[in-house]
């Protein structure tokens, strides 16, 4: 079963949460509550910005969920200065385990290229594996696109080393 979620991050120019809840957080959620199985939804406004969750039932496709609330935005009149983003999350599909990957006589360059061709493509063959990410970095959205200048670098009892998520499918009890 999948909990599907969609998450409508927005940015206009304002200048106090009360101004963003009235000019851009009400007209979003107000066209969202005429969705097709929709649960609940949830908003919070900060100066200039809004974020609004919209949970479905249980067992909605996510990928029709997040279209049609895209829908739903694409029609609204508001300033050409507001920036929406639409993110559709399956709460089933989560980080179950996470890495870091160092080493005493390897340099990072080094220790990128072994973990895409020896330990992501182990990882991603376990069953119920989704994907396989390196933490941190928005350049790095996939793990096919390492390079000495992409991975994330993190400090592991005080050494330099590189970071990995594993997250699970939606439909995977555990790895």
């Amino acid at each position: 079963i999948t909990f599907p979620v969609v998450v409508v991050s927005a940015q206009m120019p304002t200048e106090t949460s009360l101004d963003t809840e009235k000019k851009l957080t009400t007209a979003i959620e107000l066209p969202l509550l005429s969705l097709d199985g929709l649960d609940l939804i949830n908003s919070s406004s900060y100066p200039g910005q809004s974020v609004v969750s919209v949970a479905f039932n249980p067992g909605i496709n996510l990928q029709s969920a997040t279209k049609e609330v895209q829908t739903k935005l694409d029609r609204l009149p508001l300033s050409p200065q507001t920036d929406i983003q639409v993110t559709g999350i399956n709460l089933n599909e989560s980080a179950v385990i996470s890495y870091v990957i160092t080493s005493d006589s390897q340099d990072l360059e080094a220790l990128a290229k072994i973990a895409q061709t020896e330990i992501i493509p182990s990882l991603r063959s376990v069953s119920g594996v989704l994907k396989v990410n390196f933490l941190g970095d928005a350049q790095t959205q996939s793990s096919d696109e390492i390079s000495e200048e992409s991975p994330t670098l993190v400090s592991y009892n005080g050494e330099n080393g590189l970071a990995l998520e594993v997250i699970k499918k939606g439909n995977a009890n555990a790895l």
